[in-house]
């Protein structure tokens, strides 16, 4: 069983309400309700869940979610790379007209076609894929 289908499960067993899941987290209950219905909860919510339902994590689970939690930091604020991409995705074309992001696109678009350019087999295999 998944953490999502556990906290779920756990949820319904110690009658928990979603207003009560949320109480320590940005959104309401209502808006984790439909994060679970959809299994797109954000990680950086999954902790505080945890706690409120009292769910131990083992140790295999910890040590994967903590190599995939990459963090920048400065000044004393930190932000995770999966809030970022979640940032991205609700932001999605402000994010990506802006003009560091656009030149990066661009950068790795014309690389690869390039590449493609350059290379009669890739290019025939990029056609096929």
């Amino acid at each position: 069983m998944n953490l999502l289908e556990e906290i779920k499960k756990q949820r319904m067993l110690q009658g928990v309400s979603w207003e009560e899941l949320a109480k320590n987290l940005p959104i309401g209950g209502n808006a984790l309700r439909i994060a679970f219905k959809r299994n797109n909860v954000r990680k950086v919510y999954l902790d505080e869940i945890r706690k409120v339902l009292k769910i131990e994590v083992d140790e295999a689970t910890q040590a994967h979610e903590a190599r995939e939690a990459l963090y920048l930091a400065k000044d004393g604020v930190s932000i995770s790379l999966d809030e970022i991409a979640c940032f991205a995705e609700d932001n999605h074309d402000a994010f990506f007209d802006h003009k560091y992001f656009k030149r990066e696109i661009e950068l790795r678009v014309a690389k690869r076609l390039i590449e493609l350019a350059s290379d009669a087999e890739k290019f025939k295999e990029f056609l096929r894929s």
